[in-house]
């Protein structure tokens, strides 16, 4: 039993035409395979390498599910790491005992209050420790 790795680089993005709330992301690569992380992690990039000068990129954000053959490209310069938001919202409600209090938290993230989730989450450690 193989795992399918599923790798997306893009640009950026920009709000959909004619969409209020919609998103479309700006110049996606995508690659996928069955084999090794390392092989998967030598496809991506060489797929990027294919469309772009890596030596002028400064700043990757590595979004995943917090596996270690994901993080482990944490090792490279310019490369920062973030949970994907299912995985994100999976980490809050099983860190933050009361549920209501963990759902308001992801709320907050979900809407892009940085320094209000913050506020909150200080006050959460105060409380719990």
């Amino acid at each position: 039993k193989k795992e399918l790795k599923l790798g997306i680089s893009y640009e950026g993005w920009k709000k959909r035409n004619g969409s209020k709330e919609a998103y479309v992301v700006e110049n996606k690569l995508v690659w996928a395979s069955f084999e090794s992380s390392k092989k998967f992690k030598e496809l991506g990039d060489a797929s990027i390498a294919e469309v772009y000068n890596v030596d002028e990129i400064e700043t990757r954000i590595l979004n995943g599910d917090g596996a270690l053959w994901i993080r482990q490209s944490l090792e490279e310069e310019g490369v920062h790491f973030q949970l994907d938001p299912f995985h994100r919202s999976q980490a809050i409600i099983r860190a933050i005992p009361d549920k209501k209090e963990a759902h308001k938290l992801i709320k907050i993230l979900n809407v892009g209050k940085v320094e209000e989730s913050f506020e909150y989450i200080t006050n959460l450690m105060i409380k719990y420790t």
